[in-house]
């Protein structure tokens, strides 16, 4: 019984440094990340309207994206609360990366071999939005 325990302890023990190693490196990875241009969310589609506000024509971006201005206080609190239970439950309680989503994610990944689910929140899905990338990787 005391080997047991003596192994589950070592192991436990590894496994507590490993940990600390990947949030390290993970930490020293997103410090190394220049800033988002931010120009892009500044950007947004022209619109016509018509002599009381309405909206008569919107045009896309040079890119090709929608983005028409808008109020979140013009936003039906039902959809907002749809998005974020679909997209990212736990949004008001992390700082723009979910750590068990993204835990949870590598975990499906590397039992199936496969994306079952993702693990980005609203914010990085923005991130990629702004900063689009051809390349997909881990980083």
């Amino acid at each position: 019984m005391r080997r047991w325990a003596t192994l589950l302890g070592k192991a436990l023990f590894a496994g507590a440094v490993g940990g600390v190693f990947v949030l390290l490196a993970f930490a020293v990875y997103v410090v190394s990340l220049p800033p988002l241009d931010m120009g892009a969310a500044n950007e947004r589609s022209a619109v016509v309207l018509d002599k009381n506000g309405q909206l008569l024509r919107p045009f896309t971006t040079p890119d090709g994206r929608w983005r028409l201005p808008v109020e979140v206080s013009n936003i039906d609190a039902n959809y907002l609360k749809i998005l974020l239970g679909f997209e990212d439950r736990r949004f008001y309680s992390h700082s723009g990366i979910d750590l068990f989503a993204v835990l949870r994610a590598g975990g499906q990944f590397a039992r199936h071999g496969r994306v079952i689910s993702g693990g980005s929140t609203l914010t990085m899905q923005v991130a990629r939005l702004l900063e689009p990338r051809s390349e997909r990787s881990l980083s």
